[in-house]
């Protein structure tokens, strides 16, 4: 998918969006302080079908007051693309922004995701879950050229976005959750953290994954910030590699600890702590000790600890000598 907005002057606003299947033409949900309306495509770019990427080049629209009176003094403005979902547009508000672009590698996806809660509506434009869409999508996330205020999040392969945040000067920070965490909410939905029985019925459910299903949960962390492609065999210095991916961002922190890290990004972006919400601190994961004694469940993620712990040490140690 590509997508542009040409303009916003109050009274009209227009712009395009390809999708990602040439002969498919777009449709427009425009919704403005609780209205919406239905924009189907009415301007032609010629250049697409010239270009191959797509057949008719019906891709734009436009909407101005003519057709919807009261546009030009709308505060809450949004375009979504109707059929994948997508809001790429928003009107910004009368309110500060945070300047430039960020991406916060996030391993929680939806409204389990504490990067998204704090840092969303601090920026005009924000996609979350950027892993759920292609690579070429996600460089127009990281790239577009109509805002100056963008936030993306998600659990991509840095690596093979690197070059793209790296073009368009993005920040980037990383919250780590703990690996046996996440592992415990994705095969135990459901089940409280707090369960007496959690660590019993993990291993049973571990045991129970067959050779495709392990492999998909094998080491999410550490593909996602070591490989190009997640579904590429480790390398031998694999835990190596992702640290090294983590050293080059602007802010690290975890999840236990998310206040002082939503601290940090403030500081990193040179921005009043006002402009982003600092999310509940979660319960400490009590149980992640006693996982770490089940070798079932530490087979699958025990480069990702390796990782975890050392952003832990690292963390840690910088407080100790910010202290000092």
């Amino acid at each position: 998918m590509n997508f542009h907005i040409d303009q916003d002057r109050g009274k009209t606003i227009s712009g395009w969006f390809l999708p990602d299947n040439p002969s498919k033409e777009p449709s427009f949900l425009v919704e403005a302080d609780g209205r919406s309306l239905v924009v189907e495509p009415t301007l032609t770019h010629s250049n697409m079908v010239d270009a191959g990427w797509h057949e008719t080049g019906l891709v734009g629209f436009a909407i101005s007051t003519r057709e919807w009176p009261g546009l030009g003094q709308a505060v809450d403005v949004r375009v979504t693309e109707r059929d994948s979902g997508l809001t790429f547009y928003t009107r910004p508000k009368p309110r500060a922004y945070v300047p430039g672009r960020m991406f916060a590698f996030d391993m929680r996806e939806g409204q389990e995701s504490l990067t998204a809660q704090a840092f969303l509506d601090g920026f005009h434009i924000a996609f979350p879950d950027v892993h759920l869409y292609g690579q070429d999508t996600r460089k127009v996330f990281y790239q577009i050229g109509y805002a100056s205020s963008v936030f993306t999040c998600g659990a991509p392969s840095v690596r093979a976005d690197e070059p793209f945040m790296a073009e368009a000067h993005v920040r980037r920070i990383a919250l780590l959750t703990d690996p046996l965490r996440l592992l415990y909410n994705l095969l135990l939905p459901g089940v409280p953290e707090t369960d007496p029985s959690g660590p019993a019925r993990l291993v049973e459910r571990v045991r129970r994954l067959d050779k495709m299903d392990r492999q998909m949960l094998s080491e999410p962390l550490t593909r996602r910030l070591s490989l190009l492609y997640v579904d590429e065999a480790l390398p031998r210095d694999a835990v190596a590699q992702a640290l090294d991916t983590l050293s080059g961002f602007d802010a690290l922190g975890v999840e236990d600890a998310v206040g002082p890290f939503v601290e940090l990004v403030a500081a990193v972006c040179d921005v009043d702590l006002s402009l982003f919400t600092v999310p509940t601190q979660p319960e400490p994961f009590a149980m992640s000790r006693e996982l770490r004694r089940e070798a079932d469940i530490v087979a699958l993620v025990a480069r990702d600890l390796e990782i975890y712990d050392a952003a832990w040490d690292a963390i840690a140690e910088s407080h100790r000598a910010g202290r000092g």
